[in-house]
């Protein structure tokens, strides 16, 4: 006729595996995301094995991250609702970046010209123009021939790639076309002097000068001057 009872709570609490994202290649001047799985109705917490990477919220699963170092470090996401703990891992490889040079800036006569940038070596080089224009023989070459500049100022840019790492480096070109000099028509004269009428420059210079024969000029530098003086015989004057 006795009975005696007993009690016993148990508390569930659902076990959250826990997800760190995937790994990545990442440049170390550059800050990134993480993208972990959230960890409600627990509380997750970052660490990290080699302490290169900085959490801004450890206890953030998507928190942001910068970098201390170049190599690889191993950041441990984990997940604890009551007695259940999991934890997963999300490996980051942090490069540095290359070396970039795009060249010596230079003025070329005509359109054309062979680039000298730095050697891209295992990463990925590319040319982009960012002003003027032409035709890369290879856009991935460092040492690219390129035709067909824009006459006036041309910049091209040298873009490297290393993993995560992208810089970039501009060459300026000046190309000034050359213009076919015209110094007019041969004729036969009654005098020692006359009018010459070379053309117009329309960018860059020209001038004068007594080829063989003799004479003055009055203005030498100008398409439209007069020359006195001149011998007897055939005078040749050069534009």
């Amino acid at each position: 006729i006795c009975t005696t009872r007993d009690t016993v709570s148990l508390t569930s609490f659902a076990l959250i595996p826990a997800d760190a994202g995937v790994d990545s290649n990442v440049c170390v001047t550059s800050g990134i995301d993480l993208y972990a799985n959230s960890p409600a109705p627990g509380t997750g917490s970052w660490t990290t094995l080699a302490g290169l990477t900085s959490f801004t919220n450890p206890f953030l699963f998507n928190s942001p991250v910068t970098f201390i170092s170049t190599g690889t470090d191993t950041l441990i996401w984990e997940i604890t609702n009551g007695p259940c703990v999991t934890r997963d891992s999300v490996i980051l490889t942090i490069f540095g970046p290359p070396f970039v040079e795009a060249g010596p800036n230079i003025a070329v006569c005509g359109d054309t010209i062979t680039l000298d940038a730095s050697d891209p070596g295992a990463n990925t080089g590319v040319w982009s123009i960012v002003a003027g224009g032409g035709t890369f023989s290879n856009v991935n070459d460092s040492d690219a021939f390129v035709t067909g500049l824009s006459p006036g100022l041309n910049e091209f840019r040298w873009n490297i790639s290393n993993a995560g790492c992208t810089v970039y480096d501009s060459v300026f070109i000046a190309s000034d076309l050359p213009v076919v000099a015209d110094a007019g028509n041969d004729s036969s004269i009654c005098s020692t002097a006359v009018s010459l009428t070379g053309n117009i420059v329309p960018f860059g210079s020209g001038g004068w000068e007594v080829a063989s024969g003799t004479g003055t000029l009055t203005t030498p530098s100008l398409p439209f001057t007069d020359v006195t003086g001149m011998s007897a015989g055939v005078n040749e004057l050069a534009w």
